[in-house]
């Protein structure tokens, strides 16, 4: 009867969605071993423009040109949305759509949900070891040691010197370094490593849609600047974390065993069209 399944009709269809994804991984779609390579030369270009903002000493000077832009209604609205793609319930949102939407790549679907998770707890975990106070505080708050009499605190020198130093002799609010003061947990940032995991991680899943997921985490990535939210270098670092820890994962030697038997799995026994 039309509209339902006949006999054998789903099994065949989950034989042909199975061979389809061994055809797309020979063909360098999907395999991740073979997508480890690109990934790690997107970590270490990441890494250099990192280190050459530092060491440049353009930090604080493209965070206050970013801040300071005056874009279009139209623009301004994209680049604050963005940060959708890298907030942690926005990349659960929108991986939770891939997997009720297109379950014949659900094997590719769980190494995204991997990645994404992987690097956005690294990154937060990572941020909670340093202490560096974001754009929008600086001269709000000033790090310092508390005065043993009790008194004022005493200016301490920022770790990383980088031009912030100079921005905090301003003077704001004495505080004492923590690690918990959300203030002061600048770099990297977490957004810019989820949402650039997440582009890595659709991307195995949707290769034809690269370049579009990587506009996304720029975006998210520029959002996080333009508001104050972090310096260049933290969501450059973020993105460098994001994609090492990615081209690690890919290159892990169990990994295609796991791939080809998730694959498999999924396809000749999960994906079944009900009648």
């Amino acid at each position: 009867r039309e509209g339902r399944a006949q006999p054998g009709e789903g099994q065949t269809l989950a034989r042909s969605g199975y061979q389809k994804v061994c055809t797309m991984s020979k063909n360098n779609e999907l395999s991740p071993r073979n997508n480890a390579r690109r990934v790690a030369a997107a970590a270490v270009a990441f890494g250099l423009a990192t280190a050459a903002v530092h060491y440049g000493g353009m930090d604080a000077w493209l965070s206050s040109l970013c801040r300071g832009w005056d874009l279009p209604g139209d623009i301004s609205k994209a680049i604050a949305l963005g940060e959708t793609f890298g907030h942690s319930l926005g990349a659960a949102a929108i991986l939770y759509s891939v997997w009720l939407l297109a379950p014949a790549r659900r094997p590719a679907i769980w190494l995204a949900i991997g990645l994404t998770l992987t690097s956005g707890v690294a990154a937060n975990a990572l941020k909670s070891l340093v202490v560096r106070v974001r754009p929008h505080s600086v001269g709000v708050i000033q790090i310092g040691n508390p005065s043993p009499a009790g008194g004022a605190a005493e200016p301490v020198h920022a770790a990383d010197d980088n031009p912030q130093t100079a921005l905090q002799a301003s003077g704001g609010e004495k505080v004492a370094a923590s690690y918990w003061d959300a203030r002061q947990r600048s770099f990297p940032s977490g957004h810019a490593a989820t949402a650039w995991a997440l582009a890595i991680g659709l991307s195995l899943v949707f290769p034809r849609g690269w370049l579009l997921f990587g506009l996304f985490a720029a975006l998210a990535s520029l959002q996080r600047v333009t508001s104050g939210a972090h310096f260049p270098t933290d969501v450059l670092a973020g993105a460098a974390l994001a994609c090492g820890l990615a081209a690690a994962l890919l290159w892990w030697r169990p990994l295609p065993k796991l791939w080809e038997s998730s694959a498999k799995s999924a396809h000749l026994l999960g994906d079944l069209p009900h009648g």
